[in-house]
């Protein structure tokens, strides 16, 4: 009966909408990609000695520290057009080290990503996704080297501008958003981008250099997807 029919019609469309959230670009990849747990490392040595035996592993392809990832919550800071305006926009910020594009699968629009950072540059270099970039009234290209008012210092340099990615929810609007290398947050995370045809094994192989490399803490990890 039509009752009946209702409900086909509602299932259907159920289906056409899961369908259309997973078809819709993300603007990042987080497949095989997982987020380990460093909070408990004793000193940057252990975390050095992680982060080279993973690299080391054939089936990863990329490493990087984060202080946190798409779909989990992020700093939030004040991107404003210059140190004395009155509007700003809300801005996520999220701690991280060089190469954390290639481990998210983010695409550069301009510009580069974070440098290796020496213990003695004062230089806080920072990527705007494209719709910071739009709030700021500027292109990709001519924002690089730009200074930037975003609560990170007055020494705040734009490096790069990245596409806009959905760090939040499908359901909500993309926002401002910045990378950056500047010593405010603890970077909890270390990310790892693996490209494997057998995960379990690649996961165990990446817990016993995490046994080896962090002895005194528990392998606690969230995969991305």
């Amino acid at each position: 009966g039509p009752l009946l029919k209702s409900v086909e019609l509602v299932d259907r469309y159920k289906g056409k909408q899961m369908q259309f959230i997973q078809q819709k670009k993300l603007g990042f990849e987080p497949h095989q990609v997982v987020a380990i747990t460093t909070i408990a490392a004793e000193n940057t040595t252990q975390i050095d000695a992680l982060m080279q035996g993973c690299q080391a592993l054939s089936t990863v392809s990329g490493v990087c520290r984060a202080q946190t990832f798409p779909g989990k919550e992020a700093s939030v800071r004040t991107l404003s057009l210059s140190s004395n305006s009155e509007n700003g926009t809300e801005l996520l910020s999220n701690r991280v080290t060089s190469g954390f594009e290639k481990v998210l699968g983010i695409n550069l629009l301009a510009g580069t990503t974070l440098p290796q950072k020496s213990p003695t540059d004062t230089i806080v270099h920072v990527l705007l996704n494209k719709t910071a970039v739009d709030f700021l009234g500027s292109t990709p290209d001519d924002i690089i080297g730009k200074k930037v008012e975003c609560n990170l210092g007055d020494n705040a340099y734009v490096c790069g501008v990245t596409e806009d990615f959905n760090a939040k929810s499908l359901h909500k609007a993309v926002g401002a958003y910045a990378f950056h290398d500047a010593k405010t947050e603890d970077r909890r995370f270390l990310l790892v981008k693996m490209n494997t045809t057998n995960l379990p094994e690649t996961m165990r192989q990446i817990e016993h250099v995490f046994q080896q490399s962090l002895p005194q803490s528990a392998f606690e990890y969230t995969f991305l997807d």
